[in-house]
């Protein structure tokens, strides 16, 4: 999938390609991704700078054992930590459970998410 994206491209995704492999290859290209995070990967609101309301700038560290997919020297040259962007928001339906959606980016920069003209 890699190889259709062209740099400066902002790469949308579901909670599947919000891995920290991914995330670093599409950065690495000159892309940037937006997914929804995994639902297996906790966050905590302590944790991280606050940068807004419902967001904040999150390290997530290197995984400590190689995942399925990647070679031994693939693994080898990720970096040890990266920084991501987490923003989320509720979802309120009355009669149902509130549910908080967190979305994870690569693109850091606040004031220019949605301006697709500045980095």
């Amino acid at each position: 999938m890699y190889q259709f994206l062209n740099p400066l491209d902002l790469l949308l995704g579901d909670r599947a390609f919000c891995a920290y492999a991914d995330l670093v290859a599409i950065k690495n290209i000159g892309c940037d991704a937006l997914f929804r995070k995994h639902q297996s990967r906790k966050t905590s609101m302590r944790r991280g700078k606050i940068v807004g309301a419902c967001d904040k700038l999150v390290t997530w560290y290197k995984p400590k054992k190689c995942p399925q997919g990647l070679t031994e020297l693939e693994f080898a040259a990720l970096p040890l930590s990266f920084t991501v962007r987490e923003i989320y928001y509720y979802i309120i339906i009355p009669g149902f459970r509130t549910e908080r959606v967190s979305l994870i980016t690569t693109r850091i920069r606040y004031k220019n998410l949605f301006n697709s003209g500045n980095r």
